[in-house]
């Protein structure tokens, strides 16, 4: 049995296939009763657009590749957007100490009802 991993890029802006890349593997059926324990399998796919990932799956006789879809199977496992750039992390603002106020400012330095002081801008 064959088992691939495909994975196609596509960037749907222009409508086109950016990239692609396959893996394959080969299992065994007729082995002497060894179970299957997994396997990895990756796939790098570079470019701009969303990730398509599909895994088939075939059966192949002593003759050769198995004719007609009975014995093949394939789907879609994974859709991945196309994730923007990160941003650069904002520098932390520090607060600037308060200054005093200038002696110009002092003559228009007025109290409200509640005796805050205010000043009057110009």
């Amino acid at each position: 049995m064959e088992v691939k991993l495909i994975g196609t890029r596509i960037d749907f802006a222009t409508g086109k296939v950016t990239g692609s890349d396959a893996s394959a593997m080969y299992i065994d059926l007729e082995g002497a009763f060894t179970p299957f324990t997994g396997a990895d399998m990756a796939i790098e796919v570079p470019g701009k657009g969303t990730l398509l990932v599909t895994v088939r799956v075939r059966l192949f006789f002593e003759s050769g590749l198995s004719p007609g879809r009975r014995n093949n199977a394939a789907d879609i496992i994974a859709v991945l957007e196309e994730q923007p750039p990160a941003a650069a992390p904002d520098k932390p603002h520090s607060p600037k100490a308060p200054s005093e106020i200038p002696p110009a400012s002092i003559s228009k330095l007025h109290r409200d009802e509640n005796g805050q002081p205010h000043i009057q801008r110009e």
